[in-house]
This record gives structure tokens, sequence and C-alpha cells, in this order.
């Protein structure tokens, strides 16, 4: 069949890791996905465009934003057509596909949703098979989320026979596990990576370096977080000991019969062992049917058991509790009122109220003052720093006085710099643009350059300081201000601008910015990395430009002079686990926050002043970062490294699995201390300090089982080799002449068989260890029955199967095991399947027990 776009070329010349990237496709379309993760300015658009035209059929185009949508239109116009007429080409709107379809998630979603909910997909199926559509790219695919995901998977499986190609510069690591499984069964496994420090190598990205600076809370807010802290405290007194909570968690149907609930408790793990703790703690009766479990064996309720158990009551669970409706609205209100529900979650640690009063305290106002006047000391003119917040406070205009701000934004930061007359600065937000009432002229040239006259824009003095302006465009122009006041920013001799995460986050060019810092308490990879990008671009004004990008932590009071880093500081080092740079005093590229060698401990006041000076001493010497980078540049492999912890204990060093960035969830993996009590024993000697001799030990031995499995298996390459490194105090390990792929695929089965056993199809068991078989080799009984061979293990006795009744029961036993709870599996004379047995606790009765006890 004849290629529809033969036609069209691209005009330049593609840089070399692109051409590598497209070297590569073409070896990952057996499965038909295709997923890139490039950084930005990777040029993933011009990737995908090509590809599109290589394979010759017409493609739907999916993106996040209308801005996006316009850009893809204009790169196919101006980068790979010669001038021809495209109105019988490109189309916008689904309901008019022709060969290039190009529109947003949210007008799939919309288009998806207005249909009748049986045939949704079918019928924007059939319209695009009519066009004959054979390629689907979804741009920005981290924003694949719920809804949009689960309207954008249906289309593709209806339309079945399709290719997809996924972009993305931000994989959505921070999902949960079940989030990302069906991120990744959408876009495929990562099939190329594009990275930061190639991009660097290569001079299409600044050099640069993430700092922290650490500052404190006021009187005020101190005082708001007792407050609050009191409020939880009372309120987790109560509900801990509450007679209606008691009743409704032990009438829940899976705790009179564990087997009706089975699979249920399965994937909802925690929160069947929250409901344990929480009956033990108030010694309410837990039935002894097909499950016995010994009460001396359930450990002590924690604060997080009862968030989780709350957050089921109210919301994931809620069906179950319907006779204790009214009970539960009561509960919701309560925790409503004191911040204590966060994205339909009970999160009684650190309410909203504390944590807005943590990381947008008024404190880090004085840290970006101290980075304002070591950057000035550093470039002088050519300093132009952009500072990021999430909030705009437009109330505090009205207020101004420092003393009455409660919380850090856009404005109570502007009006800190002009009231101690610290620097002038450009306001730049959806709702408030400001600027230096001096520069009017100027902002009247540039809106020229833009097609808006003077009288399109309305210039008004602030009534309590003259020397600045609110800017307002009128409403035909008012999708041109941003770009207007980016590039009145650029050409003034004014050093700072402030403005919201929001606007000045994905999709804004400025690629002169040199600094930045982000007043903002984000966690999210996705949003924190596209803010950290756009100081990273390179310009061609600026040939030595480097940056320096600078996070604000607020500490959290222990005792009288006693601090400890606390949550604001855990959101940033989860933020971390998205970026890739250079060691702060080393020449070695990781990701992490341990490349900034601060160690996580109580500080006292000096001690946090002293750590402040070192970092702004640092971050003066932009030469002797980029000496750095050159220096790890050298032996840089683009290749994430998963890590280790390690501790000492005596000769043997124990090894605790944690997460990695590249696997899209977040908890810790405790599986190799069971794997060090088992017929394996890690020994790990010091060759050198940053080698580690592991052939002989089990970790090695296991890692090494795996990936010969997968070549067993033809997944991974003969010339894969396993390699363990250690830096900044870890241990982390990856595939030595292997692609992104091969090493994505090893990592997950890797971490995952050294894992706490979740809900595998098979099970390894090892004297009293068990372990679970990685589920892109369980789904095989041969490639499983290789993997046992090679870890010397026979298949009876060692193995087992967990989608039959008895298989469940034993894996649900496994998981109380691993929670050193003691319970036992009785079954009846007559029947050996547990799913079929009656429980021998009476419900009716149940409930007489529970009403003699006044509950």
């Amino acid at each position: 069949m004849a290629n529809i776009f033969s036609q069209f070329k691209f005009k330049y010349k593609f840089r070399d890791y692109q051409a590598r990237a497209l070297g590569e496709i073409e070896k990952y379309l057996a499965n038909n996905k295709i997923h890139i993760v490039a950084a930005p300015g990777a040029g993933k658009t011009a990737l995908a465009l090509q590809k599109m035209i290589d394979i010759g059929e017409p493609a739907l185009i999916l993106v996040p934003t209308i801005a996006l949508r316009e850009q893809w239109k204009n790169r196919f116009k101006t980068d790979f057509s010669q001038g021809e007429d495209l109105t019988d080409i490109i189309s916008d709107d689904l309901k008019t596909p022709k060969l290039i379809t190009v529109i947003t998630y949210q007008s799939l979603y919309a288009d998806y949703a207005a249909i009748t909910k049986k045939n949704r997909a079918s019928v924007i199926a059939c319209r695009l098979r009519e066009a004959n559509v054979k390629v689907i790219i979804l741009d920005e695919a981290h924003h694949l989320k719920a809804a949009w995901l689960d309207a954008t998977n249906d289309l593709i499986n209806k339309l079945g026979d399709i290719i997809t190609i996924s972009l993305t510069a931000t994989p959505p690591y921070d999902m949960k596990q079940s989030v990302w499984r069906k991120y990744i069964n959408l876009c495929g496994d990562i099939d190329i990576e594009i990275t930061v420090p190639e991009l660097i190598k290569s001079n299409d990205l600044a050099e640069h370096q993430d700092y922290i600076l650490f500052n404190y809370p006021n009187k005020s807010q101190l005082a708001d977080i007792e407050s609050i802290k009191c409020k939880i405290d009372e309120f987790v007194e109560r509900i801990r000991l509450s007679e209606k909570l008691i009743t409704a968690v032990s009438l829940h149907d899976g705790i009179i019969d564990v087997t009706t609930k089975l699979d249920y408790f399965i994937n909802n793990f925690d929160y069947y062992l929250a409901m344990l703790r929480f009956l033990h703690f108030n010694k309410a009766p837990i039935p002894k049917n097909n499950l016995s479990i010994s009460d001396a064996s359930i450990s002590a309720l924690r604060l997080a058991d009862l968030e989780l158990l709350l957050s089921y009551c109210l919301w994931n669970d809620s069906k179950s509790y319907t006779e204790f409706s009214a009970f539960f609205r009561e509960v919701r209100k309560e925790l409503k009122s004191i911040g204590a529900i966060v994205d339909k979650k009970v999160n009684l640690h650190g309410t909203e109220g504390i944590k807005e009063r943590v990381t947008q305290n008024i404190g880090k106002l004085n840290s970006i003052k101290d980075i304002i006047e070591e950057e000035k000391q550093s470039l002088g003119k050519k300093l132009k720093l952009v500072i990021i917040s999430e909030n705009i406070y437009a109330s505090a205009l009205d207020l101004w006085d420092e003393e009455e701000f409660k919380l850090i934004g856009v404005i109570p930061i502007f009006a800190m710099l002009v009231r101690k007359e610290i620097e002038e600065a450009i306001v730049l937000t959806g709702e408030i643009t400001i600027i230096p009432t001096r520069l009017k002229a100027l902002l009247y040239s540039v809106a020229s350059l833009f097609g808006v006259a003077p009288e399109d824009i309305s210039v008004r003095e602030l009534g309590f300081d003259f020397d600045y302006a609110r800017v307002y465009f009128s409403s035909g122009t008012s999708k041109k201000a941003v770009a207007i006041i980016t590039a009145l920013f650029e050409k003034s001799d004014t050093f700072v601008l402030v403005g919201t995460s929001a606007l000045i986050g994905e999709g804004w060019d400025a690629p002169f910015v040199n600094a930045l810092i982000m007043a903002t308490s984000i966690a999210s990879f996705v949003t924190s990395n596209q803010v950290r990008g756009r100081a990273i671009r390179t310009c061609k004004a600026i040939h030595d430009k480097a940056a320096n990008i600078w996070h604000l932590v607020c500490v959290e009071k222990l005792g009288q002079d006693n601090y400890a880093l606390g949550q604001d500081y855990k959101i940033l080092k989860r933020r971390f686990e998205a970026f890739e740079g250079v060691g702060i005093d080393g020449d070695l590229i990781d990701h992490g926050i341990e490349r900034l060698n601060i160690v996580d401990k109580p500080y006292n006041s000096s001690e946090l002043v002293e750590l402040n000076k070192a970092t702004l001493s640092s971050a003066l010497n932009r030469d002797e970062m980029r000496i750095h980078w050159s220096k790890a540049l050298k032996t840089y492999q683009p290749v994430r490294i998963s890590k280790f912890h390690i501790t000492s204990d005596e000769d043997t060093k124990l090894i605790e699995v944690i997460k990695t960035g590249s696997l899209g969830f977040l908890s810790s993996f405790r599986g190799l201390n069971r794997l060090l009590r088992s017929s394996f024993k890690i020994m790990l000697k010091e060759k050198s300090p940053s080698i580690f001799s592991l052939r002989n030990g089990a970790l090695f031995f296991v890692g090494d089982t795996i990936l010969k499995t997968l070549k067993h298996m033809n997944i991974i390459s003969e010339s894969a080799k396993l390699v363990f490194l250690h830096r900044y105090g870890q241990t982390g390990f990856y595939l030595q002449d292997s692609t992104i792929k091969e090493n994505s695929i090893f990592r997950e089965a890797f971490v995952e068989m050294l894992s706490e056993i979740e809900n595998p199809r098979y099970i390894i068991k090892v004297k009293q260890n068990y372990f679970a078989v990685p589920d892109i080799i369980g789904t095989n009984r041969e490639n499983t029955d290789f993997l046992l061979g090679k870890l010397r293990l026979t298949r009876q006795g060692n193995l087992i199967f967990t989608r039959n009744p008895d298989g469940k029961a034993k894996l649900f036993l496994i998981k109380l095991n691993q929670k050193k709870i003691k319970a036992s599996w009785h079954y009846s004379k007559e029947e050996k399947n547990p799913d079929l047995i009656q429980t021998n606790v009476d419900i009716q009765v149940m409930k007489n027990v529970l009403k003699s006890r006044d509950l």
C-alpha cells in the first residue's frame, strides 16, 4: 500500500540522539506500542511526526492543551511540508477526521462522555475506522490519568489493530502501582529515553545545579500549627475508641467471614490489617471461623492504620457501611473542618492546615531575599531570575504589610521585594500582571511586535505605590499577554519575575532565564519537572549559560533549639526522584536528593545557618559547576540506576531495597531482609569505594537468575550484564550493554521478586520464606519452571499457584505472615475449597454480642 505521506519530508538534519532514537524505534513495533521518554527540548514532536510519515497511515494526535494542538499543526506545516495547502490533510475536529487529526484529551473525553455509556468507544472508533486511522500519538502522555486514561484506553481497544506512539518528558513515576500499571498497559514499557545529561552533552540544554535553603515558620504560623495538632489529637482520641466505629467494622462481611471477601482483601490487604489492628486495640471479638488469627500476633494500632481505615469507610468501601452512613457523614464533616481530608484520603499525620503552614510559610521570604542578593553578586546585570509559587493571594495587595501575610504566594513575594527595596520585579499570573511603571513605553514597543496596539492595553498605577502599575489586555489580545510580558522581561533591565506554576509551567518559553526559585510545595514529578525545565533551556544569546535552581524547605521544630527537616523536605525528596543531575561536590550524574549531600537528621539553628552559608557560597561558583558536568559527562551512561540503602550490621551488610523513580509506585521493599534469613546469604565485601563484589552473594545470584530467565524468554539480549555500583552511600544496579527497554523490564522484575508479596500468579517458597515470581515470567509455566531450575529449586514443594481457591488461601496466609501475624486456615472435613466453606458464626448472634456490650 502506498505511503500517504510520501511527499512530506523533514527539512532539517536530526540531531545525533534523535537519529539514534529513530533507528531504535523500528525494533519496538512488534507490540504496536512505542513509548518515548525525552527531556524538554529533545524534539519529541519531530520524532513522532517522522515516525508517522514512515508508517504512512492516517493518524490521530491527542494533546493536553489547545496551545499544543496548534503547535503540532504548525510544526508539521513548517518542518515537514513544502508549502502545500494542508486544508484537506489536517483536522482538529474528531467529527471530521482527516489524514492527520489533532485534538485535545478533553475534546476526546467530552465526545466520549456525551455518547451512551454502552456504545461510547464504539461510535468514535467507527468514525476513525472510516477515516482509516492506524496510528494514535499520545503527546504528554503523563496527563493520562483516571477518566482521560480510561477513555483513551477504551478507544484504542475498540480500534484493535492500532499503533500507539506515547511521548513524555516526565513519566508519572509517583502514581499508585495500580494506576502506573494502567499507564504502562496503555503506553507500553519505556522503549527509548533521551535524558537531560545527553542534551547537555550535545549543548541542547544548559548546565545547572539544584540547591536547597532551609528556613523557619514565623511565630503566628507555629501557633496555628500547635492549634491544629491539638484538634487532631482530640479527634484521634475520640475516634479510636468510638463504639459506632467498632460496631461498623465488627459487622463488616469480611470480618464475619473472610472467605466472602478474600479476593478483595488480597488486593486491599493493608485495609484488612487496619481493621484487625483497630478491633484488637478495642478488644472487640474477631470471629474464629476458617481463618484463625492469634490475637497476640496482631501489632499495635498506628495512626496510619486509622487513616486507612477511615478512608475506606468513607470512600473506597463505603458500600459495606450503608447502615452507618449518618455516623460517617458526621466523621467526614469533622475531618474536613480540621483539614484532614486530601483527595478523598484521610490524613492525620500532617493535615492540609499544617502542610500549608509549613510548605507555604512566610519564613521562606527570607530565603528568597538571600538568594537574590547572592545571585546579583554572582551574575550582576546578566541575572534573569524567576520565582515560582503555586498561589497568588491577590488579597495581599490590600494588606501590603509583611506582618499581615499568612502564607507565601506571588503577591506576598512581590510585596516583600518592593517594601524592603530588595529588587524591582514583574508579576505575571493569569489573574494579575504588574510591571514597574517606568517600563510602560517599553511595554507598548514590545507589544507592537506581537501586533498589539497601545489602545489594547490599559496600564494603571497601584494606589499605594505609583512606581508599579497593573496591566490589562483587551479580550481580543489577552492570549498574547504571556508572550508580551515575557519579552518585556527579557528586553528590560529588571532582574526578577514572579509568577505561578500553572502559568509558567508546561509550554512557557523563556530560555534567557538563568536562575529559578521554586517557592512551591509541588511534589508531583510531572509538574515540578516542567517548572524546573524552564530554567535549563539553552539560549543562543547566552553562549555560556549555566542555571541555578533553588528549592526552599521549612524545618519543623522539635524542641527549644532542635529542628527536623520535616515533611517539606520529604516532599522535596520525592520531587528529586525525577531529577537527574551532577553531584554537588563530585563528578557523578545521578537522580535523587543524595547527590546534594544533605543528611536527614535533627539540626540546631547554628547548624542550619552554616548549612545555608555553604550552599549560598557553592552556588556563586558556576564555573566549578560546569567543570563537574564536563567530567561527569565523560563517563555518563544514560541508564537510570536502581538503588539500595546500605546499613552496617557487623560483618554482613543488610540491604533494604527502596523505591526507584523507574517503577511508578511508592513503597519500601523489605524482601531482602527475609532473603538474608533464608538459604541465601548476602556477604558484601568492599573491593573499592565504588564497586562491590557481589558475584558470590545471593543478591547477585537472584538478579543473575532473573536475567538468565529473561534471556531464555528472548526478552533481553545475551550481551546484557548485571552491574552493581556504590555511590552517595547507596548501592545501585543496572544492566550493562543493554537497551533502555531491557533495563526497564529487568528492573521491575528484580524488584518485584524481592518485594513484599502482592498478588502474583506464582510464589516461590524457600524454607519459611516466600518470593513472588515476577509477572513477566509467571504468566508462563515453562518460564516459571526455568526460573526454579536456575534457582536450584524443585517444582514440588517450592511453587505455589495462587489462582485457585486453595492457592488464594495460602497467598492470604503468606501476606499475613509478612506482617508477622500468626494465622492458620481450617478446612472442613467435607470440603477443601475455602471459597465454599460457610462461616460458623451467625451474623445475628454477632449483632447480639455487640448489643450486649452496649455498642
